[in-house]
Formats: structure tokens, C-alpha cells, sequence
């Protein structure tokens, strides 16, 4: 027999193992980053959807929107500029249009006190992201709206809707 035969696994099988294990390994990790951010959108449209309903609940026992005393107290105009300020001029014209469509444009927007309505579940609006992660209210049409603006992919929302 021929002696020089080895038996065992060779470097070029070993490496493409390796090599295939690393493919899986990335695309776990690349699905698992979607998963996440479809995790954060999801929480996001809740706690919009929460903090809408129960800024309209306060306002149906109390005949009253649920305004944070002393808290911010903007015109659109305001909104609008500290979004072209934050993220440029198109995405406040994109935030404009979504204004005028809900019938905002003479509106004034105050920011919720959330320990009026209730909410102290939401991973939004409880300025633990900063000074402008609050929700704002409408005072002609009670829609809320995330002052911050929540990042999507590449979608920013500022309520349930998004800037298209």
C-alpha cells in the first residue's frame, strides 16, 4: 500500500467550512439588526398610538388637552423651523405637507404632560432622550405629534405617518 496517504480533513475543506460558517454567522446578524429596528418602529407606532388615545381620553373627562405647565409652546412655524434646523429643509417641507393634509396651519402645539394622562410605560416622550424627546399636541385638531422625530430607516415620523 501506498504509505504517503493521509487520512484526516484537509486545510482547503477546514477553511471553507470556516468560510461558510461566517457567511451564516452575517446574514443571522444582518436579520437580526431588521428584527430590532422593526422591534423600535413597532414601539414607536404603540407609544404614538397610546399617547394619542389617552391625550383624547383626558380630553373627553376633562373637557381640556393635557398642556405641561410652563412646558414648550410652539407655532408651526416654530415646529417647522427646528426641524429644518435638525434635519433640513426637506424633511420640514415633507413635515409641512403632512401639516396642512391634518388641517394644522394655524395651530399652535403644546407640549403633553404625561403624568396627566397616565403614561409612564412609553419609551418616547419622557425626555430621557433629550430635551426635545417630548410629544406635542395640537390645539385645532388634538393630533399628537414626537417633537424629536423618530429615524426609520430612511423614514423620519413624527406621528404614525410617515414623511414620503
Amino acid at each position: 500500500m501506498n504509505e504517503n496517504i493521509k487520512s484526516g480533513v484537509s486545510l482547503i475543506a477546514l477553511v471553507m467550512v470556516i468560510i461558510v460558517l461566517i457567511m451564516f454567522a452575517g446574514l443571522a446578524g444582518y436579520s437580526g439588526i431588521g428584527i430590532m429596528q422593526d422591534i423600535k418602529e413597532a414601539t414607536f407606532y404603540k407609544d404614538n398610538q397610546t399617547i394619542e388615545d389617552a391625550t383624547e381620553e383626558y380630553y373627553l373627562v376633562n373637557g381640556d388637552i393635557p398642556i405641561k405647565t410652563g412646558g414648550l409652546n410652539i407655532t408651526k412655524a416654530e415646529f417647522l423651523q427646528h426641524i429644518k434646523e435638525k434635519y433640513g429643509q426637506t424633511v420640514s417641507n415633507k413635515l409641512d405637507k403632512i401639516l396642512i393634509k391634518n388641517k394644522e396651519e394655524d395651530s399652535n402645539f403644546y407640549e403633553i404632560d404625561i403624568q396627566k394622562i397616565d403614561v409612564e410605560s412609553s419609551k418616547y416622550g419622557l425626555k430621557t432622550k433629550g430635551e426635545d424627546d417630548i410629544f406635542l399636541v395640537s390645539n385645532t385638531t388634538a393630533k399628537v405629534y414626537y417633537y424629536s422625530a423618530f429615524k426609520y430607516r430612511k423614514n423620519i415620523y413624527f406621528t404614525s405617518e410617515t414623511l414620503e
